[in-house]
C-alpha cells in the first residue's frame, strides 16, 4: 500500500513539473511575442526625397521623411551629412524639422549656402547655421 502511495506521489510530482515546463515555455513566449509587437508599434521609417552635393563636393543635403506610425503626422528633415558619409537620420546632422508642409525644396546657392523653401506646416527645429554651412530658409 505504501508502494502504491509513493508512486501515486512520484506521478504527480512529474505532471506538476511538466505543467510548469509548459507554463515557464508559455510566459517566455507570451513575452517574446509581445516584444515584437512593441518594437513593430515604435519603428519609424524613412524615405529619402532627394539629395543634393554641394558645390565644393564636401557636403550632400539630404531632404527626407519620417513616419512613425498612424498616430503621428509624418515629419519632413533636412540634414547636411559629409560627402560619402552613409545615410544616417541621427539627430546631430539635422538643420530642420517639419510636420504638416505642402511643399519643400532645397538646394546650394553656394558652396557654404543652402536654401531651403518651405511652403505651410509647422516647424519643430529650424538651425541658420551648420558646420560653417549658413542656411537660409524661405517662406511661401
Amino acid at each position: 500500500m505504501e508502494l502504491i502511495t509513493q508512486m501515486k506521489n512520484v506521478l504527480a510530482s512529474k505532471s506538476l513539473y511538466k505543467f510548469l515546463i509548459l507554463l515557464v515555455v508559455f510566459i517566455i513566449a507570451l513575452f517574446v511575442g509581445a516584444a515584437y509587437l512593441v518594437q513593430d508599434m515604435f519603428r519609424c521609417e524613412n524615405e529619402i526625397v532627394k539629395q543634393v552635393s554641394s558645390p565644393t563636393g564636401n557636403e550632400v543635403a539630404v531632404l527626407y521623411t519620417r513616419d512613425c506610425g498612424a498616430t503621428t503626422s509624418i515629419s519632413y528633415i533636412v540634414s547636411i551629412l559629409p560627402e560619402g558619409k552613409k545615410f544616417t537620420s541621427s539627430e546631430n546632422y539635422r538643420i530642420l524639422t517639419a510636420s504638416n508642409l505642402k511643399n519643400i525644396s532645397i538646394q546650394w546657392i553656394g558652396g557654404d549656402h543652402l536654401l531651403v523653401v518651405l511652403k505651410g506646416g509647422e516647424i519643430f527645429l529650424q538651425r541658420d547655421i551648420f558646420s560653417g554651412i549658413k542656411i537660409t530658409y524661405q517662406m511661401n
